[in-house]
């Protein structure tokens, strides 16, 4: 073999071991291409977990009482009713007894019956067992009261300064309203208003205390 034979093989040979060492140090070291631009490594997404109890208190919610719901709706309703004007209802005093005999009027709803004598005396109507919630007089006109012995001047003026108020006169023939029932009366050509607001269902006689043969009747539905 001649020398420059010998001397191309040796530089081939060294150019082999030289490759052979850059491999191998790319195998030994796994992050040697990290560097690469081209390479990007995934990120990773931390995962949270929310104890137990706070995802219960989401979850769960205090229930509401339907039975209190429906009871604060009818209390609500009850005070509307209260407000509006009172629902009228006429009963004429006769010879015979009040007219209609039999009356029918709402519960939890202002009511107001007008009494109007068509007899020649004085005549009652007085519901028995009856207490409202709420009961009030027409006020008389000045003119036609005459202050009781017991009811001073001031007690007397503040009474019939308003329309309607919490008792009711003694009537001429000495009969007096206990002002926790409903009792009207009538003399001859007048007229008397009875305001009331009843919680309290029921049919209640209504008698007169001067014409005991006089009956009627009213009911709360």
């Amino acid at each position: 073999m001649t020398t420059h034979s010998r001397s191309t093989v040796v530089r081939r040979r060294g150019a082999k071991t030289i490759l052979g060492f850059v491999l191998a140090s790319m195998l030994l070291v796994p992050g040697a291409c990290s560097d690469d631009p081209e390479v990007v490594q995934p990120t990773a997404v931390p995962t949270v977990v929310l104890p137990t109890a706070v995802m219960a208190a989401e979850v769960v919610a205090t229930p509401e009482d339907p039975l209190q719901n429906l009871v604060d709706i009818i209390e609500e309703v009850r005070e509307v009713q209260r407000d509006l004007i009172p629902l009228t209802f006429n009963i004429d005093l006769t010879k015979d007894g009040p007219k209609p005999e039999h009356l029918f009027v709402p519960s939890n709803r202002a009511v107001q019956l007008v009494f109007r004598n068509r007899a020649t005396s004085e005549v009652h109507y007085k519901v028995l067992g009856l207490k409202p919630d709420e009961i009030s007089w027409i006020a008389v006109p000045e003119d036609e009261v005459i202050r009781e012995d017991d009811v001073s001047e001031e007690d007397h003026d503040a009474h019939h300064d308003r329309d309607f108020v919490p008792w009711r006169e003694e009537s001429r023939s000495g009969i007096q309203p206990s002002g926790e029932e409903i009792h009207g009366y009538t003399a001859m050509g007048e007229l008397d208003v009875v305001r009331f607001v009843s919680t309290v269902l029921g049919t209640f006689d209504v008698v007169d205390p001067l014409h005991p043969e006089f009956s009627a009747r009213l009911t709360i539905y």
